[in-house]
Order: C-alpha cells, then structure tokens, then sequence
C-alpha cells in the first residue's frame, strides 16, 4: 500500500491524540515517524538478504589505492573486478591481512572499507571496473511510498511508542503492537527465503521383545528427532563487531545453534553465545572478541 509522510502523519495523530499541533509540532512528529522507519529498514534489511540492495560500476585509476563508494552507501555486500563477460569476487580484507600484500602495482584481489571508500590490494596498474552490491542507507520519507503487506504499521507503532514515552504515557498496548509488526516481518523473511535442499527421515520399526534391542532402537529414534528439530535453518549475511551482536532469525522459536563463515583469515576471532538473550525465540545474540568480520554469513539453526 502506498503513503506518503504526510498521511503516515495524521494516521499517528489520530491513532495516538497527538492532534495538537502546538504540543507536537509536525517536525517532531515525523521526525518520530522516520526514526522508527530506520529501524524497520535495519530490520528488513538483517532479515531478508538483498531485499534493498542495488548495483554500481566502480572505476579504479592506475597508481591510485583507493575508490570512492557512491554517495549513501551503508552495507558493502560483495564486490567484483570485471573482466569481459566474468566476474572475480574481490576478498574483504582486514587490518592485520593488508601486510601480505607487496607494496607494487598489480591487478586488485582484496578491499579494505575505510572512510575514504575502499582501499585496493595491489594497488591497481591498470584502470579496472569493480562492480559492487550494496545496500544503501534508509531513504528519507516524503513523497508517496510503496509498502509491502502493510509493513508500514511498523513505523506507525514505533513513532507512538516514541512519542508517548517524551509524554511519560503507557506504551504497553502500543509496544504490543510494535512487537506484533516484528513478529510478521520476521515471519514473513522465514517464509520468503529460499529454502535449502533438505531430507526427511522417518524410522518405522516393528515390535521387538529383546530389551537391549528395543533400547537401541529408542535411541535412534531420539537421534532421528533431533536430526528433523535441526532441518529448519536460517541464513543472515550480516558485520560481526566486536561485542555484543543482535541477529534476527524468524525461527520462531529458540535456535539450537550457529555456524559462522568469515570473510577473511585471521586467528584474533572468537565467538560464543550470549545466554543473557530474553528474546531467543526472536533473535540470537552472539559475543565476539578479537577482531571484527565484516559481511561474515551466519548459519542458524
């Protein structure tokens, strides 16, 4: 469904009686109304892979080790040196990587995003196109804006929840909602994802009088059980920093585990599950230490 700033606006006020405009300035009001848009954004964007992401054709220029990166560039998904029909996938470095790299001009392999873009390693010798996915910053609302499944309930409950808690109000029942909108967001990313190719087992035994045989066959039926608790698993391509990192998985239920593939080689990285979590069924929360891996992909199962 499509709305505008404007009518996101009046459906707050009347949802929530911030009809005075002296009181709640419209400023301040869809300044409520964006933030929370922002969070519904970082969540679509954790939950379902590529759903924002776009394209951009970068050029290097001989000699030069760096690149800038289009103008609101937020999450670096994956870059690629063009060679005629072919794509090279690029490997994101980190600091203690770049050392390995000689100090001449070659043909790029790797990055570094640092504040100026993206740092190349070798320093091109040549001008190449590298071809980059990325998912650009939260837009700012305004204009007549498409909404997918009434996802924009999401920021309506976000700015009353806001503007409630400046006016020391109940938020109970508005925080409910919020929490509802989430929920079918976060559904509707486990729904919409590819699934994995998967095997179903199932074990069918007839009755057996041997005590020692029939304990053996309980057990694999135990093993079976939870080999079908572990078929459902959910993929997030997401930047482990060091600390605490939230993960939304949409499983629905509390995870029994994760598997992490990083981006780059370095022994300064660890990580564990932080049982400290109140919302396992909504969210995993994973402490790392060392070092950062940015655009690592996280397993959950």
């Amino acid at each position: 469904m499509t709305k505008t700033l404007a009518e996101l606006e009046a459906i707050v006020r009347f949802r929530g009686d911030f009809r005075n405009a002296n009181r709640f300035p419209s400023a301040n009001v869809q300044g409520e109304i964006q933030a929370a848009f922002n969070e519904f954004y970082e969540l679509v964007v954790d939950l379902n892979e590529g759903y924002y992401d776009t394209q951009a054709t970068l050029t290097t220029t001989a000699g030069v080790g760096f690149v800038a990166l289009p103008a609101g560039t937020w999450r670096i998904r994956r870059i690629s040196r063009v060679e005629g029909d072919d794509f090279h996938p690029m490997l994101l470095l980190g600091v203690s990587d770049i050392e390995r790299f000689s100090a001449r001009q070659a043909r790029p392999t790797g990055y570094l995003p640092t504040e100026r873009g993206i740092d190349l390693y070798h320093t091109p010798d040549a001008v190449y196109s590298l071809r980059m996915v990325y998912t650009p910053v939260a837009p700012t609302l305004g204009a007549a804006r498409d909404y997918y499944n009434g996802w924009e309930e999401y920021s309506i409950y976000g700015a009353l929840v806001r503007l409630a808690l400046n006016e020391e109000r109940d938020t109970r029942e508005w925080q409910a909602q919020l929490d509802f909108q989430r929920a079918r967001i976060q559904r509707g990313a486990a729904q919409r994802r590819a699934q994995r190719p998967g095997v179903s087992v199932a074990l069918s035994t007839d009755q057996v009088s041997d005590p020692g045989t029939a304990r053996v066959i309980t057990q694999i039926e135990q093993a079976v059980g939870r080999l079908q608790e572990r078929r459902e698993r959910v993929e997030v391509t997401t930047d482990l920093l060091i600390g605490r990192n939230v993960i939304r998985h949409g499983l629905g239920r509390p995870c029994l585990g994760y598997t992490i593939t990083p981006t780059f080689l370095t022994i300064a990285f660890g990580h564990a599950i932080d049982t400290d979590n109140p919302n396992p069924e909504l969210e995993i929360w994973i402490d790392v230490v060392g070092s950062d891996q940015f655009g690592a992909r996280v397993e959950i199962y």
